[in-house]
């Protein structure tokens, strides 16, 4: 199973729906280390390291912004700055908000993670949000298709970021895709045009190979007037 996320380092209001300005602290593309019986307990697992990941961005974040931060101290100083764990993962959204208990979870595996990413949460002053795949800038670690590739293009070309906004999301997505299109359609017209001008080249070597070959023929047989005009036709070609 194929896993991934971003950790974004942005302003408070994202968490309010504003658009803000964001950037990219942290990514990670990889393959599970262990075999999962279900993809609730693939998605918990991947939301487990993420919020770990999120824990050391959010540590990092903290001591350079606090003069005053003891990394002794750091459980305290994590539950003031809020923040957000964003997932596509209905599933795990829906798992760890309710708060279920272990044995209320058909995968004991998937409840001991939510239970591990509940606690991960509250210890961070993490919202768990979730969104549509129009809005998880990480699709493009873990799928090889051109929506979440566009997605992530569309949000880096404009460098800001918008939580629960899914029209405009979407929106940028679509510009995205147009703009992928006219790319390959640029590309296309111009190896079509190299192909073109690489057949004519192709095309005036042969005929003045031929003109050569019939201009020393009439040398051959003191033909001036041919002579004459095949010289012509070289310099044409």
């Amino acid at each position: 199973t194929q896993g991934g996320f971003m950790v974004l380092l942005t302003r408070r209001g994202v968490l309010e729906g504003q658009a803000a300005p964001f950037g990219l602290m942290m990514w990670k593309s990889f393959k599970l280390r262990r075999k999962v019986g279900s993809t609730l307990a693939a998605e918990t697992s991947v939301a487990l390291d993420a919020t770990a990941a999120l824990e050391v961005c959010k540590t990092m974040a903290l001591e350079l912004e606090d003069p005053a931060f003891r990394l002794e101290d750091r459980e305290r100083h994590l539950r003031v700055e809020p923040c957000a764990h964003v997932t596509d993962a209905k599933s795990v959204a829906d798992g760890v908000r309710a708060n279920k208990s272990v044995m209320g979870m058909g995968d004991l595996r998937a409840a001991r993670d939510a239970a591990q990413l509940r606690e991960a949460l509250a210890r961070l002053s993490a919202q768990l949000r979730w969104a549509p795949g129009a809005h998880q800038l990480a699709d493009v670690l873990t799928k090889d298709a051109a929506d979440p590739a566009d997605t992530f293009r569309g949000h880096m070309r404009t460098g800001r970021f918008q939580l629960a906004n899914e029209e405009r999301a979407l929106a940028m997505r679509a510009e995205a895709r147009r703009l992928r299109l006219e790319r390959g359609e640029q590309r296309k017209r111009e190896q079509e045009a190299l192909t073109a001008a690489s057949l004519q080249r192709k095309v005036a070597e042969q005929d003045a190979a031929e003109a050569v070959r019939l201009y020393r023929q009439a040398a051959e047989q003191g033909d001036a007037l041919g002579q004459c005009s095949l010289g012509l036709s070289l310099i044409h070609i």
